[in-house]
C-alpha cells in the first residue's frame, strides 16, 4: 500500500510471493533487481537466451509490505511539501483515513 499515491500493488501470489531457493521461506517479491536484469537481458541479446520476470525479482522492502508502519514510504527519503515560496518544507506525513494525506 502506498498511501500517499492511494495506490495498491496486486500481484499473484504465486508468483510474486516465493522463496528466493529451497532452503528459504516464501516472502513477497515485487520489486525489480536491475543488475540481474540488465546481466540477462545482455545474455538475450548475445546468446538469444530466454528469460521472464520470475528470473529478476527481488525482495519487496519492508517498509513497502502491507501493514508496514511506513505506509509505503522509503524511511531514508525525506518527505517535502513547497510553501507559497517555493521553498521546501520537509513534513511529518500522517495519513487521513483514506490514506490519501
Amino acid at each position: 500500500v502506498h498511501a500517499h499515491s492511494c495506490c495498491t500493488l496486486l500481484a499473484k501470489k504465486e508468483i510474486y510471493f516465493t522463496a528466493p531457493n529451497d532452503s528459504e521461506e516464501p516472502r513477497w517479491r515485487t520489486w525489480i533487481d536491475y543488475g540481474k536484469f540488465h546481466e540477462l537481458e545482455k545474455e538475450w541479446r548475445l546468446n538469444g537466451t530466454h528469460f521472464s520476470s520470475k528470473d529478476y525479482l527481488a525482495d519487496t522492502p519492508h517498509w513497502a509490505l502491507p501493514d508496514a508502519t511506513e505506509e509505503g514510504f522509503d524511511p531514508i527519503e525525506c518527505r517535502v511539501r513547497r510553501n507559497r515560496k517555493g521553498i521546501e518544507v520537509p513534513i511529518d506525513y500522517k495519513s487521513s483515513e483514506s490514506g490519501c494525506g
